[in-house]
């Protein structure tokens, strides 16, 4: 991300530090008044971008077997693998695979889960 940044600055890194401030600081302005105007036009409750992974975890949830542990706890266990299993906590937001606490998406151990209910 900052290469990118850095190719939009070049003409104003050979000005004096507060013009080259000062310019990226205006192009940061128009940038996100941008980007602003765009979400505003977006009717959707999920973004783009998340809902295709969503899609992605839905479609995996296929290769999942799903047994209830508790109230919200549950394990998964793959089809054909049967050493990879995980257990999950609804919850807490929790997978012992840990993506869904790393990336605050649903995995797709944790989407079998909420599809089982």
């Amino acid at each position: 991300m900052s290469e990118a940044f850095n190719s939009i600055f070049v003409t104003a890194r050979a000005k004096p530090i507060v013009t080259m401030l000062e310019e990226i600081r205006v192009y940061l302005m128009m940038r996100w008044e941008s980007n602003r105007k765009r979400i505003a036009k977006y009717n959707d409750t999920v973004l783009p971008n998340i809902g295709k992974q969503l899609a992605k975890q839905s479609q995996l949830t296929n290769y999942w077997m799903v047994r209830r542990a508790g109230e919200v706890e549950y394990e998964v266990r793959h089809i054909t693998i049967i050493e990879e299993k995980y257990s999950v906590n609804l919850s807490k937001h929790e997978c012992s695979c840990r993506i869904w606490m790393l990336t605050g998406l649903p995995c797709c151990h944790a989407y079998a889960c909420l599809k089982d209910q």
